[in-house]
This record gives structure tokens, C-alpha cells and sequence, in this order.
């Protein structure tokens, strides 16, 4: 008898996690999640959520917007997902966090080839320039650490197609993005990834993990159960 009751409570358990579907949003930010040609979210941190999610038996469906609505949707509403994310100080009381999910991508300064007067050789020096940031990602919040000021060397955008065409518009002197995002985003401008150089490389070393998260508000059930397939993950593979 308590074996059957202990059965029919995981079916229960596994029925009600079914029947309500989890929200997981994210953005396009190449090569952990973005949309491809066809309109398909791909990557590698999008391979990483399917599996874990598919394994903790959950119904779930993604939504892609720009990073700061992402943000405050999962910020703010239980059972709700977020993909591709470093973990903070300012941001590690607002979810459960699953570290890592994938090893962060060397991510780059880049200019316009033609425009030559742009030149840097450390950060600091960057502060002579003005650069274009999505608003609310890790690199907003990397440079305002570094005393870089918004609506000063810092400008502001919701998505890094925005950014790219800022740049290339001659509005903006930098960006800052992965050569497998910059390529892509010169590609939807029918220019060749010798249109820009790479000026600098930031240093990730010891930066945050590359995670995902569920708002601290979640289910325990949920929480549990995203854990249990997490490490069953953590156990099968490497980030990758």
C-alpha cells in the first residue's frame, strides 16, 4: 500500500509539472542563444536547456526579447526561466541558479575598419570612446563597474542590432561582442567581417559562470526537479 501511494503521488507530481508550462526567456546573444535564418532559436546554451528541461520531464515553451525585458519578466514572475546569464551579487537573490551551463566566449571590442582614430591598448583608454551596450547585460554592468558612464561612453541599446547599425552609421566608435555575433550581425548587412577589426579582448578570468535561473519564487517542486536533471547533466558532460 505505501508503494502504491508513493506512486501515485510522483505520477501526480509528474502530471501537475506537465500541465503547467514553464516560461524560459532569453535573447539573441550568439553563439549561446539566437535566432538562426530560418527563424530558429539555436546555440550552444539553448542545446544545454532542451536537454535539461526535456530530461526533468517539463512542459516549457521560450520566448526571445531583448535582454532587459528578459530580465525583468523572470525577475519578476515565479516559475519563469532565464538563459544565458552570469551570476552577480546584484542579481543572486532574485533566482535559483544552475552553474555553469557552458563555458563563456572570448568576447571582443570591436570598430569599423575604415575608422582608424579609434585606438586602445587597455581599458581604461577605452574611456575616450563611445561605446554601444545592450542595456542590462553583463557588459553594462562590466563597464559601469569599471567607472564607465552611461550617457557619456556608454550608449545604450535594447538588442545588439541595434548596436551594429549605430556602428556602422559611424554614431557609435565600439561595440562589444562575440566574433561569431559580429559576423552575424554583418551578415544581415550584406558586409564581410573584414568591415570591422577587433581591438581588444576582455579578460573573462575569473569572471561569473555562464548560467541559468528560475525566479526565487518558483515551485519547490519545480526548483527540485530542474536540479535533479541538472546534475544528472553536470555528471553526463563538460560545459561546453
Amino acid at each position: 500500500m505505501k508503494y502504491l501511494l508513493c506512486f501515485i503521488f510522483i505520477t501526480l507530481f509528474s502530471f501537475g509539472l506537465k500541465s503547467e508550462e514553464v516560461l524560459v526567456v532569453t535573447e539573441n546573444w550568439p553563439p549561446y542563444n539566437y535566432l538562426n535564418k530560418d527563424g530558429k532559436l539555436i546555440g550552444n546554451s539553448t542545446t544545454v536547456i532542451n536537454q535539461i528541461l526535456s530530461d526533468a520531464d517539463i512542459a516549457y515553451k521560450i520566448r526571445v526579447y531583448p535582454w532587459a525585458r528578459s530580465f525583468r519578466i523572470a525577475s519578476q514572475n515565479k516559475n519563469t526561466l532565464i538563459y544565458s546569464i552570469y551570476k552577480t551579487d546584484k542579481r543572486a537573490n532574485k533566482f535559483h541558479w544552475f552553474c555553469p551551463i557552458i563555458k563563456p566566449t572570448p568576447m571582443h571590442f570591436y570598430q569599423m575598419t575604415n575608422n582608424s582614430s579609434v585606438q586602445f591598448k587597455n581599458i581604461e583608454q577605452a574611456k575616450q570612446y563611445t561605446i554601444g551596450i545592450i542595456r542590462g547585460d553583463w557588459s553594462h554592468s562590466y563597464l559601469l563597474d569599471l567607472g564607465f558612464k552611461e550617457g557619456e561612453q556608454l550608449d545604450l541599446a535594447p538588442e545588439m542590432s541595434v548596436n551594429t547599425s549605430k556602428l556602422i552609421a559611424g554614431r557609435i566608435n565600439l561595440l562589444v561582442n562575440s566574433e561569431l555575433g559580429m559576423r552575424l550581425e554583418l551578415k544581415k548587412h550584406n558586409l564581410p567581417f573584414s568591415s570591422v577589426t577587433k581591438l581588444f579582448t576582455i579578460d573573462l578570468t575569473g569572471r561569473n559562470e555562464i548560467c541559468m535561473a528560475i525566479n526565487k519564487n518558483s515551485s519547490k517542486q519545480l526548483v527540485q526537479r530542474i536540479n535533479v536533471a541538472f546534475e544528472h547533466f553536470k555528471k553526463s558532460s563538460k560545459p561546453r
